[in-house]
């Protein structure tokens, strides 16, 4: 028998990554834990309200499948306080091109046709969504997300929680700060301080924000 994938949330990020998660083939079992919709089936699968203490066996493989990446991180955290056991999966879309010099650490997904370069270092419970791209040498620290279709030049650093949405682009070198937030289809042409908002190309700050403020 194959493993058994648990993911945390049944909301539109969780329906993305079903693609991910069958593609990889691993799993023979698939199921849900989401409170709010317990008992129903959600992409086919059984939605549960907690998961159980058995599910920490070494058959069973956790993923945090919430876009918003504060939230993750809380998801993510509670898991580890009621069962601290717990072994998070690695999900790759066979689509994807990742170097064999990549790192790549438990928690995060590279979905459909997402690349990540030589030297590319990516974190716990990162997001690399379909078409993103993270080029050589890019730090992307725990947490942190490219919507589908950003680009990140060579020897960027993406903070943890920091969120680049969806089509936008760093020049070689930018680091994003941490939980920061690069606009979509922005042009990161410098540094993005810690906790703003930056928009527009070249990008330039339009607001502050706080650890936990939603991105979407």
């Amino acid at each position: 028998m194959g493993l058994k994938l648990v993911m945390l949330g049944a909301g539109g990020h969780a329906a993305s990554l079903m693609e991910t998660a069958t593609a990889c083939g691993a799993f023979s079992r698939i199921v849900f834990v989401d409170p709010e919709k317990a008992g129903e089936t959600f992409m086919g699968c059984p939605v549960v309200s907690s998961a159980p203490d058995e599910h920490a066996e070494g058959s069973v493989r956790f993923f945090a499948a919430i876009g918003d990446n504060a939230r993750r991180q809380r998801a993510v955290n509670e898991l580890r306080n009621a069962l601290p056991d717990a072994r998070f999966a690695i999900l790759r879309h066979p689509s994807s091109s990742v170097s064999s010099f990549a790192q790549i650490a438990p928690g995060t997904a590279i979905m459909q046709n997402a690349v990540a370069g030589a030297g590319a270092r990516i974190g716990a419970h990162c997001i690399v969504n379909s078409a993103a791209i993270v080029e050589h040498n890019v730090v992307m620290e725990s947490f942190s997300s490219l919507a589908p279709g950003a680009v990140t030049g060579g020897g960027c650093r993406i903070g943890k929680r920091a969120a680049v949405c969806i089509g936008a682009v760093l020049r070689h070198g930018v680091n994003i700060g941490e939980d920061a937030i690069l606009g979509a289809n922005s042009y990161a042409h410098g540094d993005i301080p810690p906790r703003t908002t930056a928009l527009g190309s070249p990008a330039r700050v339009a607001g502050k924000r706080e650890k936990g403020d939603p991105y979407l």
